[in-house]
């Protein structure tokens, strides 16, 4: 279930409002008393504005509402949580292969020691 968050207060939100100023598109997510407040300040504006012909899109609601999922999960997970690393082999795929316990470590091969050389400090 989606729940929106309005964007001012926190409070519960009803509905996601667009609009467009100076060419920039912007979404905002409104109760209902935010929702007033701004219809009335637009209002002498809009009385006053000309309908922009083209495409309508619908207002969007809870019910359609996956960037408002993310605004609630944003509240819910901790900003120092990491994204986890993706597993380079399925588990399933894992459990297919037969076991194969890890070979010994190879051993060094011996060399011969280093030749003594002849150090003026160093009596021997």
């Amino acid at each position: 279930m989606t729940r929106l968050v309005d964007d001012i207060d926190g409070s519960h939100a009803v509905t996601t409002v667009s609009f467009s100023l100076d060419g920039d598109s912007y979404e905002i997510d409104l109760s209902e008393s935010h929702l007033s407040a701004l219809q009335q300040a637009l209002a002498p504006f809009v009385s006053a504005a000309r309908v922009v012909p083209g495409e309508r899109r619908a207002v969007r609601t809870a019910a359609q509402a996956p960037k408002e999922q993310v605004a609630v999960r944003r509240e819910v997970i901790p900003a120092e949580t990491t994204p986890a690393r993706p597993a380079t082999v399925a588990a399933p795929a894992l459990d297919a292969l037969p076991f194969r316990p890890p070979a010994p470590a190879a051993t060094p091969a011996r060399s011969k020691p280093a030749p003594l050389v002849a150090d003026p400090f160093n009596p021997r």
